[in-house]
């Protein structure tokens, strides 16, 4: 009975820690300012109390002009699903936090990123050449061709890669299952 259940949370482990680095993979291929606005939203989801800005700017690595310019986004972009609450003399704290909400925020940021983007359109339209996906994404060639490696990257960890052949996009994976 103990080895069962133990077996049974070594398996929920394993899938939680799989989730976990694909998650964090996932997140390298959003731009630097996604990447910056889900780290300040961790912040201040970790810290029930006040942030100044200066702090949040040393912890990612950025000035506190451009935290302030990321907090005034978030309450613009997202204020029906973020609470912030921002003070002259106290740095910002999010309120009455709302897992759903900042479920949301996240998923928006995941949706609006061209690379995760390009992915979905290459399930859906593959076998396309490069001119196809910028038309699609509303991007140029070179943001695709710069993002390729860091896709392929992601994919590789399934066994999958994205292949130029005959200037036509496609998955190519070695186990049909991922595909």
């Amino acid at each position: 009975m103990i080895e069962q259940f133990c077996e049974i949370c070594y398996n929920k482990l394993s899938i939680l820690q799989n989730y976990q680095l694909g998650v964090t993979i996932m997140r390298e291929l959003l731009d630097i300012p996604s990447q910056r606005i889900i780290r300040i939203l961790e912040i201040l989801i970790e810290n029930e109390d006040w942030t100044t800005f200066a702090k949040l700017g040393t912890e990612i690595n950025t000035s506190e002009r451009t935290v302030a310019k990321d907090i005034a986004m978030l309450k613009e972009k997202w204020t029906q699903h973020l609470n912030i609450a921002v003070s002259k003399k106290n740095g910002v704290k999010l309120q009455n936090q709302n897992i759903a909400g900042i479920g949301l925020v996240f998923t928006d940021i995941f949706n609006d990123s061209v690379a995760l983007q390009w992915i979905k359109d290459l399930l859906f339209h593959p076998g396309n050449t490069i001119e196809f996906y910028e038309g699609r994404l509303f991007t140029s060639r070179s943001v695709l061709i710069r993002l390729l490696p860091k896709i392929n990257k992601y994919l590789s960890a399934k066994d999958m890669e994205i292949q130029n052949k005959d200037s036509k996009y496609n998955f190519v994976g070695k186990d049909e299952h991922y595909l």
